[in-house]
């Protein structure tokens, strides 16, 4: 991974500004190869003040330096800036692209279309680069995945950077809501510490394949408390333009995958790609292929040249709607535009048949061709003078019907090597009218064999109905007069048909959708609660629903959810969508069953019952009580006192009950045991104190006591009269034991202060307990050491003086 020892000695010439983000800044350097760019990472200051920080990512960088992949921008080497700077930093290999974050920003600002396969497309390759990750070395993850850290070539191409930081950040040991404020890393719920492993990796693939479906970046509120709403809203842009409701499988592979179901969510990246590769299989419509995405870069592209132009004519010509989306007119695939573009193209053929080109042949709806107007003089194209003053010559067509010939092009160019007339002139019986008077309908029967080369059926690819001597034979002038006006005719009918036909599809389409908008709207919605235990009782707005696991449905809004556990209520919010679905798992941690409870009096010494079981006098500690409600009754002679209290799990609740002095004297005293070591004072299997007390509070009378220390082994039973009022005193008999001493080469030893003698010294009998032992030589410095002597077996120590 690179020499840590050589620092880096800041800013290299020509080294240019690269990315930005929470976790610090990145330059573009020249690498030591021929067209090598290397991009260094400067990580924050407060990432590295954890001093175990540096270790960790050394650490992992070493253990992933044979790692390289087409999928990962490589790094090489963890190093530090030169002091003064002094800060650390990551250097890989530099990936030329966009980050994703850019792109998402784009599509949001720019009102980009990022349809639904350009999305599956990188969420299918990210997927199999952070499996590809977990396989190659196992136990390890990225930890930062991100928007930030996914880079997109111009090849359609997706590399992940900066994949050794897992390990360092878990030393942050920061909690998952100040990690995505901060940080904008996400991890998945945990009780304890967070851990940075596979499961964190695919909740950071799930956050991503979240904002591509939405086509935004996830904001600072969206994670953790409101991915299941965004994903009971969410819908796909599809390819041909709309949006559509997520289908079933997408929208369940993501909830696995940002782990809304901890009991379903996916484990690692392999689990998830293999689910994502079934979902692309059982929904046809998906077509995660590079080239939706190619597709979408070109269009991210041109809208970055075209930005600044764009914005200054939304600024100077555009009405922003209220929802900040800005339409342009005529945005191709819109249903609109589509639209519209018939309406204009049938207005045009209406437009022509009521005000037809000069020479045109005019076609009423019912199929019947009418004589074209009479074309200026100036604009008249003749083949040849006119025959007497009567006839009318027959003018050049309009670019939408082809001139008239004698026969179909196809014969003319095989019966004659001559070329074929643009246009006879053909003799009208009828007297000439006025130029500026429209001619009298002429009535022609449609011949939909007539006017194409070949005849109707080779537009579809089949010979024609006709033999080749109905081709060859020539048609006279009348005749192929009406053969040309009825094809030029036919054919504007069928562009009028066509027209209307799309015009009937569209405009049914649009009243289904008005059909279907105008349903009442859903105001209501489902709420999923599952639990780990099942069986919790669960209330809704303070109404109980049930237990779960339970299905609920609910109206649209905030809501009150509370579960109990373990006699504990939990109270989680929630918030309904009109038809959406909100799901909630809660994991019950197991709680203790019982609690403790502390009784004191006032005076002290009343009898102490609970439940109609006495325990004893107070002051007292009752433990391992069922948790739930208990009665407690105190009696003092005369006076008694009753008190109900509510043991929690795993809980000490406390109870101070004031009675009345029942007699003129005191009714407790106090106990002293004098002791040179700890002793626990128990009466019956209750223990009232120990030792290391001044006093303990005893009631009036005798009272049987065993002190104990299961240490020293030491065990002995004493009886007490305790007198009302006054202090008592016990001094225990200590029992001995052994010690044996020695040392090297030879010394003087004191035992507490009292010289024993010099070593060796074997079974010398002292009072169990702790001792200080000081050993003296002329020759060299003295030692001191410590010494517990028990009741059980013998002790023994041997210091080296030499040392």
């Amino acid at each position: 991974m690179g020499n840590a020892d050589a620092p880096l000695s800041g800013a290299a010439p020509g080294a240019r500004p690269g990315f930005r983000d929470s976790l610090g800044d990145r330059q573009i350097v020249a690498g030591t190869g021929p067209n090598e760019l290397l991009e260094i990472l400067y990580l924050r200051r407060e990432l590295t003040t954890v001093s175990s920080f540096e270790f960790a990512l050394r650490e992992r960088a070493a253990r992933l330096s044979n790692f390289q992949h087409t999928g990962y921008a490589r790094v090489r080497q963890i190093d530090r800036l030169a002091p003064p700077d002094g800060r650390l930093a990551i250097i890989s290999e530099h990936v030329p692209g966009w980050r994703l974050i850019e792109i998402l920003t784009a599509v949001q600002e720019r009102h980009l279309e990022l349809d639904i396969n350009a999305a599956l497309c990188l969420i299918k390759e990210l997927v199999h680069a952070a499996a590809i990750l977990h396989q190659h070395a196992r136990g390890v993850a990225h930890g930062a995945l991100g928007p930030e850290r996914v880079v997109v070539t111009a090849h359609a191409r997706l590399a992940i950077v900066e994949y050794v930081l897992g390990s360092a950040l878990e030393r942050l040991e920061m909690t998952r809501e100040r990690l995505w404020r901060d940080l904008r890393i996400a991890v998945p719920p945990t009780a304890g510490t967070t851990r940075f492993d596979a499961r964190t990796d695919v909740t950071q693939l799930g956050t991503i394949a979240m904002a591509l479906v939405l086509g935004c970046p996830l904001a600072a509120d969206d994670y953790p408390d409101h991915m299941a709403e965004l994903l009971a809203m969410a819908t796909e842009n599809r390819t041909l333009g709309g949006r559509r409701p997520l289908s079933k499988g997408l929208r369940t592979w993501l909830a696995r995958a940002v782990q809304l179901d901890l009991r379903h969510s996916f484990q690692s990246a392999i689990e998830a790609e293999v689910e994502l590769e079934a979902l692309l299989v059982a929904e046809p419509s998906y077509v995660a292929a590079p080239v939706a995405l190619e597709t979408f870069l070109a269009e991210y592209q041109r809208s970055a040249r075209v930005a600044p132009a764009f914005a200054d004519a939304i600024e100077d010509n555009e009405e922003v709607p209220d929802d900040g989306v800005v339409v342009l007119p005529g945005r191709p695939g819109s249903a609109e535009a589509e639209i519209d573009k018939v309406i204009a193209d049938l207005d045009h053929l209406l437009e022509e048949e009521a005000h037809p080109k000069p020479g045109g042949t005019l076609l009423d709806l019912s199929g019947r061709a009418t004589a074209p107007r009479a074309e200026p003089a100036s604009t008249r194209v003749e083949a040849k003078p006119a025959a007497t003053p009567a006839t009318t010559p027959v003018t050049a067509s309009s670019e939408r019907v082809p001139p008239p010939a004698p026969k179909p092009v196809e014969s003319a160019e095989r019966d004659s090597p001559k070329p074929a007339v643009a246009a006879t002139e053909k003799p009208v019986s009828a007297p000439q009218k006025p130029a500026a008077q429209e001619a009298a309908p002429v009535a022609v029967k449609p011949d939909l064999g007539a006017g194409y080369p070949g005849g109707f059926e080779s537009l579809f690819g089949q010979p024609s109905r006709k033999g080749a001597t109905d081709r060859d034979e020539p048609a006279s002038d009348g005749a192929a007069e009406e053969r040309t006006r009825s094809a030029g005719g036919k054919k504007r009918l069928f562009g009028i048909a066509a027209a209307a036909v799309l015009v009937l599809a569209v405009g049914g389409y649009l009243s289904f959708q008005h059909f279907v908008s105008s349903e009442p709207p859903l105001t209501t919605g489902t709420l999923i609660v599952e639990s780990q235990p099942s069986g919790l009782a669960v209330a809704v707005d303070g109404t109980p629903r049930g237990t779960t696991p339970v299905k609920l449905t609910l109206p649209a809004g905030a809501h009150r959810m509370e579960l109990e556990t373990g006699g504990q209520v939990r109270v989680i919010p929630i918030t309904i969508t009109a038809g959406g679905q909100v799901s909630q798992y809660i994991e019950a941690q197991a709680l203790p069953a019982t609690g403790r409870l502390q009784v004191a009096s006032e005076p002290s010494g009343a009898i102490v019952f609970v439940d109609g079981q006495r325990k004893g006098t107070a002051p007292l500690t009752i433990a391992d009580l069922p948790i739930g409600k208990h009665r407690v009754d105190l009696q003092a002679g005369a006076a008694s006192m009753q008190q109900e209290v509510t043991i929690e799990p795993g809980g000490t609740s406390s109870l101070v009950v004031p009675l009345s002095p029942v007699s003129s004297g005191p009714v407790s005293g106090w106990l002293a045991v004098s002791s040179p070591v700890e002793l626990q004072v128990f009466e019956g299997d209750r223990l009232v104190g120990t030792s290391l007390s001044d006093r303990i509070l005893m009631t009036a009378g005798r009272h049987d006591l065993d002190l104990v220390n299961e240490t020293l082994g030491f065990h002995d039973r004493q009886s007490v009269q305790v007198t009302g009022g006054r202090l008592s005193a016990i001094k225990p008999q200590l029992p001995k034991g052994t010690l044996s001493i020695n040392a090297i080469p030879w010394a003087e030893v004191f035992v507490d202060g009292d010289r024993v003698g010099e070593t060796p010294i074997g079974n010398l009998t002292l009072t169990i307990g702790p001792h200080e032992i000081l050993f003296k030589h002329p020759q060299f410095a003295e030692q001191r050491h410590a010494v517990t002597v028990t009741a059980k077996t013998p002790a023994r120590v041997s210091v080296d003086l030499r040392k």
